[in-house]
């Protein structure tokens, strides 16, 4: 019987001609219908073809249905807010099953066509829309509010200002990452999903974010070190930082040493910084299935290596806060779901 791995490893290698299998097909639909179907048409469908095949490979990689369908269900909202109706959305994925009996193994295909049924079943009930992250009654409701707003008409200096105001009224860093910076970022993502700002102005505001996180460093570098030595890193692929540098600064201002390594770090360089300065702990962020691979090899080669015995590995990023048992697949010794959580686990893995 194939193992997923088989699967996802075919499908990875053979991606690239799958994909514009996929795009041929939705192109050929477009013209049937006399709709617009130029380059930037095929640009755009052979990019969502990569996702979905992205995705498929590491899902079924994990055996993790719940994966695959967060993805479609996530596409779906940006797909119907880019002016998609459901039903090209729909036939997208039964392109992409058409695609992959065309390509893959015969014996590889039953399994991927159970997969891509089930979430073809489940498609309908996937939601349309996404709920606001910005709740009313949330700590610092306010000044998130505001914070948004600022970053939306691009009042970076108003936006840091009303930052640094709270916390000289005594507000703790802790909890501007967690109820101002953290729910911040998530309503500009789903602004993003949702069509409603572009990705440079999510970037634009990423990275005021980012900035304004640095002025409040002298607050966090000058709590004393008493605990042991951590490490965080986000694996080769991906870029979003904010929240394993906030995993990072919880650590510093517990009074952990931080080494924080930053986004998109090469598995090698990840191996050598943990060789040459042997913390007590790794933490890694993965946000997207592509990088579930990276992760594996990376916890693989840790476990093999003498020199590393005893590094306590925690794990956390949006697909562990869909699966809270996944950590225990990769081979991890444990999950957080936010940076206040990974120092608790810290503190109970290293007493």
């Amino acid at each position: 019987m194939a193992t997923g791995i088989q699967i996802s490893s075919e499908i990875e290698a053979k991606r690239p001609a799958i994909a514009a299998a996929i795009a041929r097909r939705e192109f050929e639909r477009l013209h049937a219908f006399g709709q617009s179907s130029g380059f930037s048409v095929w640009q755009t469908s052979v990019n969502q073809a990569n996702g979905y095949l992205s995705a498929l490979a590491g899902a079924m990689a994990l055996d993790n249905r719940a994966l695959f369908f967060d993805y479609v269900a996530w596409a779906k909202v940006r797909m119907l807010k880019q002016g998609f109706n459901a039903g090209l959305i729909e036939f997208h994925l039964q392109a992409v099953m058409a695609a992959l009996r065309e390509y893959l193994s015969v014996d590889l295909l039953p399994p991927v066509d159970r997969f891509i049924d089930a979430c073809l079943q489940a498609f309908p009930e996937f939601p349309e829309e996404v709920e606001p992250f910005l709740e009313q009654d949330a700590p610092y409701a306010d000044l998130a509010r505001e914070y948004l707003h600022a970053l939306l008409h691009a009042e970076r200096r108003a936006a840091s200002r009303m930052i640094l105001d709270a916390a000289d009224r005594g507000a703790p860093v802790q909890d501007l990452y967690l109820h101002v910076f953290q729910p911040v970022q998530y309503e500009i993502g789903r602004l993003w999903q949702t069509n409603r700002i572009s990705v440079a102005w999510e970037h634009y505001c990423t990275a005021a974010t980012q900035l304004i996180m640095s002025q409040l460093y002298p607050r966090i570098f000058s709590s004393q070190r008493h605990r042991g030595t951590m490490m965080a890193a986000s694996i080769s692929g991906n870029l979003h930082e904010i929240g394993v540098r906030m995993v990072a600064d919880f650590f510093e201002i517990a009074g952990w040493s931080t080494f924080y390594l930053g986004v998109n770090t090469p598995l090698p360089d990840i191996l050598s910084a943990l060789r040459e300065h042997h913390p007590d702990l790794l933490a890694v962020s993965v946000c997207v299935l592509i990088d579930m691979k990276a992760l594996e090899e990376l916890i693989g080669k840790i476990r093999s290596d003498p020199s590393l015995d005893g590094l306590k590995l925690i794990v956390g990023g949006r697909l562990f806060n869909i699966d809270p048992e996944l950590w225990r697949k990769v081979g991890a010794d444990g999950y957080a779901p936010d940076a206040k959580a990974a120092v608790a686990l810290a503190q109970r893995l290293l007493p």
